[in-house]
Order: C-alpha cells, then sequence, then structure tokens
C-alpha cells in the first residue's frame, strides 16, 4: 500500500481508497498512471531509441562538417598528423599531404592548394612568400659571387697567358 497524491485537492490518500476522502474524486488505476498521461498529452514524452540514435547522428555529422570547415588536416611523413586552422570557413582543401606540397615546384603547389599554404604560411609551418622571396635572393647573390670570382680568376689566367 502506498500513499498517493490526490490531483483534485492534493491531499495524501491510500492506492487502495476507492475515492478521495477529503474531496470525493474516484482513486483507480488511471489516477495512478494520469502525470504520465499528462506528459503524453503536452509532448513531454521519453524519446524513442530511434530518436536518439537520429539526434546523435545529426549531431556528429554536423561536428565534423564544423571541424573540416574551420581546420586543414595535413599529413607529413616527417611530422605524423596535424591540423591547421584555416583562414576562413571552407570545406576544400581540408585533407592535404604536406608531402606533395613539398615534393613540386612552389608555384605549383600554390595553384593547387592555395588555402592551405597560406594558413600554414600564417602559422609559420611554411615559410612566408617575403621570407621565401628573400632567401632566393640571396641564394642567387652567393652564385653570383661565386661566378664572379671564377670569372675574375679565369680572366686573370687569361691575362697571365698573353703576357699582361
Amino acid at each position: 500500500m502506498a500513499l498517493i497524491q490526490c490531483p483534485d485537492c492534493g491531499k495524501e490518500i491510500s492506492d487502495q481508497a476507492p475515492a478521495c476522502l477529503n474531496c470525493g474524486r474516484p482513486v483507480n488505476k488511471t489516477l495512478q498512471e494520469e502525470p504520465e498521461a499528462q506528459q503524453q498529452s503536452i509532448g513531454l514524452t521519453k524519446p524513442q531509441k530511434g530518436e536518439v540514435t537520429a539526434a546523435i547522428l545529426i549531431f556528429s555529422i554536423l561536428a565534423i562538417t564544423l571541424f573540416c570547415g574551420f581546420f586543414h588536416i595535413v599529413q607529413s611523413s616527417k611530422n605524423g598528423l596535424f591540423f591547421v586552422k584555416k583562414t576562413a570557413f571552407t570545406l576544400s582543401e581540408t585533407f592535404v599531404n604536406m608531402d606533395t606540397i613539398t615534393g613540386v615546384p612552389f608555384i605549383v603547389a600554390v595553384a593547387k592548394y592555395p588555402l592551405a599554404i597560406r594558413a600554414m604560411q600564417k602559422e609559420g609551418i611554411i615559410e612566408s612568400d617575403e621570407a621565401r622571396e628573400a632567401r632566393v635572393q640571396q641564394e642567387i647573390n652567393e652564385k653570383v659571387k661565386v661566378l664572379q670570382k671564377q670569372y675574375e680568376e679565369q680572366a686573370k689566367e687569361m691575362m697571365r697567358k698573353m703576357g699582361y
């Protein structure tokens, strides 16, 4: 025997009593099940297993889409797998192979992966355009110095052979 609350007057009554002693409302199984029936009538039902699965699936797809929209997933034989924040939300160039980028001329890599290149330059993973141009200019200057020195040595040798 359990005590239940009368929905009309709120007094506690026995679940075995035929009616509420205070207000006279009949007590039966529908009274005991009434809170659940009320919940169903206003749409407060327990979600079904399929509904929960669908909600989890939709949430997972949304989370993966957002992640792929905001990050490049970069794979490298040297550094493994890592993530680089994209400069803007986009689903293009989500999966990038660093070995492909570094294995082709830079201009080809920029043409194929412009967004990933910019994001990795911003993060300092790949040298910036300015740093690359400075490095290339320095390499050119060093080669010019070497060639100039070779030319001067050859010119001296020719002048010596000619008797000057």
